[in-house]
């Protein structure tokens, strides 16, 4: 969520992001005035649930978002809106207001079918080997394993070969 941010910052967007992970060091006044904002990103907003104070502070804030219809909020957490964890039942209510993503992590069929269609968007012939290879001796997120993609993709062009474990372990220092 912070590099979107990094990119409203370049644009002159008002807008602030907090990782609510790090809410003990700071003051419930944090979010007072936040409504002016055109965009606030709240991260890891599961890290205040249980703590009233804070989820009323929370609570206060999107009420008076939604009174001055001028500022969107977007928020990550572990736990869904009617998760029990946030005790206030008008926080629960709200959080589940908007449009909710759930996002799941990939599984290994997964990471690998994503690696695969990376790979043809971007022309590339892997082979099942490769494929494979790459899969288990690289990072296992997906962005480590995007980024290698584009790495042998430009390896691929500048040698003009195909794609080979290989070529995959010189890319991953693996000779």
């Amino acid at each position: 969520m912070a590099l979107p941010c990094h990119q409203l910052a370049e644009k002159s967007v008002s807008h602030l992001y907090l990782n609510l992970n790090n809410y003990e060091a700071w003051s419930l006044d944090i979010f007072e005035g936040l409504e002016n904002l055109s965009l606030i990103a709240l991260d890891n907003i599961h890290a205040i649930a249980g703590d009233l104070r804070w989820e009323e502070a929370l609570f206060d804030l999107l009420n008076r978002v939604i009174e001055t219809k001028q500022t969107m909020v977007l928020c990550s957490s572990h736990l869904g809106p009617s998760n029990p964890a946030f005790v206030l039942p008008d926080l629960r209510s709200r959080l589940a207001w908007g449009v909710i993503y759930h996002v799941n992590q990939l599984d290994d069929n997964g990471r690998e079918e994503a690696v695969r269609l990376r790979a043809a968007e971007r022309g590339l012939k892997l082979s099942n080997q490769a494929l494979q290879f790459l899969l288990h001796h690289s990072e296992r997120d997906l962005k480590s394993l995007m980024s290698l993609l584009a790495r042998l993709d430009t390896r691929s062009l500048q040698e003009q070969k195909r794609l080979s474990v290989g070529m995959v372990k010189r890319e991953l220092n693996l000779n």
